[in-house]
């Protein structure tokens, strides 16, 4: 018997779900909360089945599961997935083509490229390709095979963020250069996130998205984590291949040592020329782990070729120290000089990272830095120059 109004029934079972970590989880409480009643289980299972992580012995097990149960299907909003190639894909699929109403995040890890026994051979693909096309808010993509990349992307029509990782670290891995079907450009993807861009896996990456997406539908771009003395060629090409309409793009670099001065790294072999043929960017950021080596050898290969439509230039740092050495000569006789050519420059904003764990010494640093970073810079730079945590 009923004896609660539905709404406050609603709102117990939203308390369960938002309690901090405890023992038991909220996850048992709210199973718990299924078996109260029948109007105890629509408002429950909306959180119970809200986030699925699925590990790798049980991903047949959960394809199965959606053909029997309609309440998992109809709930589940993030699921995080393990598994191997073919079982991924197929869980992937058997979802899809349910067509969950809230599912707006897939993270999907192909856990059989961290066993060396797996072969280099890449796996034939099987699956019939469909005229269904979904949409989805976030996809994550990590240590996948060209061919198992393309088969998902084959499944949609528009991403708002899609991230790959190929976790190339792996010597055994290879990935696949081509997409394995002839499909036209059908895919919408508005954010890129790619790691390690300068990876072979990662080219084929590359290689695989340009058979998938849509002319100029790709608006942002990240490259995350490469050599700058190394990788600017690869970074070059992938920038050519996908950023013709990026108005936005994100370069973050590795902590590694630079093994080029900024007068090598000025030759036409390192520099970012593809950069010209962005015409709509308008927002570049770079994002360093060591100014006093990282800053001078981007600014000679990004800056000269950046388009005339950029507006802002966003620079992000690890630490004070790191402001501390951009506020003093020569990474800021680089900056000055560099801005100078950009002459529809709008702002320079400057981030300082890790602000929470600083001692009180680094935040008398920042700010000190923060006021000397603009008198260092001429009248028109200094005007537009805005220092910010993060």
């Amino acid at each position: 018997m009923q004896c609660l109004a539905q709404e406050l029934v609603d709102r117990i079972i939203d308390l369960v779900a938002d309690a901090p970590p405890r023992r038991p989880p909220p996850q048992r409480a709210l199973a718990s909360c299924t078996l109260v009643a029948r109007a105890w289980l629509p408002r429950a299972s909306t959180h119970l089945f809200a986030r699925l992580a699925v590990r790798p012995e049980r991903a047949d097990a959960f394809a199965a599961a959606l053909a029997s149960s309609r309440r998992l299907v109809e709930n589940v909003a993030e699921l995080s997935l393990t598994a191997g190639p073919a079982a991924g894909t197929a869980a992937v699929a058997a979802l899809l083509a349910l067509r969950p109403p809230r599912l707006r995040r897939i993270e999907y890890q192909d856990h059989l490229l961290l066993s060396a026994a797996r072969a280099d051979d890449a796996r034939p693909c099987t699956r019939e390709l469909g005229p269904a096309r979904h949409k989805l808010a976030h996809l994550t993509l990590r240590a996948l095979d060209a061919c198992a990349l393309s088969e998902l992307l084959a499944s949609f029509d528009d991403i708002g963020s899609l991230a790959l990782d190929p976790q190339h670290r792996y010597p055994f891995y290879r990935a696949r250069a081509e997409s394995p079907w002839p499909l036209p450009c059908h895919l919408r993807v508005h954010t890129l996130v790619l790691a390690d861009v300068a990876a072979a896996s990662a080219l084929g990456y590359v290689r695989v998205l340009r058979t998938h997406l849509r002319p100029r539908a790709l608006t942002r771009v990240v490259f995350e984590g490469f050599a700058a003395d190394r990788d600017a060629p690869a970074v070059d090409a992938a920038l050519r291949a996908l950023g013709g309409a990026a108005e936005e793009l994100a370069l973050a670099f590795y902590d590694k040592d630079i093994a080029l001065g900024p007068e090598q790294a000025a030759s036409r072999h390192y520099a970012l020329a593809a950069l010209s043929a962005c015409h709509a960017l308008h927002t570049l950021t770079l994002t360093f782990t060591d100014v006093r080596q990282q800053l001078p050898w981007a600014l000679a290969t990004t800056l000269p070729h950046v388009p005339p439509a950029l507006t802002h230039l966003a620079l992000v740092l690890p630490s004070p120290a790191d402001l501390r050495r951009l506020a003093h000569a020569p990474c800021l006789a680089h900056l000055d000089a560099a801005l100078a050519r950009c002459a529809r420059i709008a702002a320079l904003e400057v981030r300082v990272a890790g602000a929470a764990m600083w001692a009180p010494s680094e935040r008398a640093l920042f700010d000190e830095m923060r006021e000397a970073l603009p008198r260092g810079l001429s009248g028109r730079v200094a005007a537009l120059t805005r220092v910010v945590l993060v």
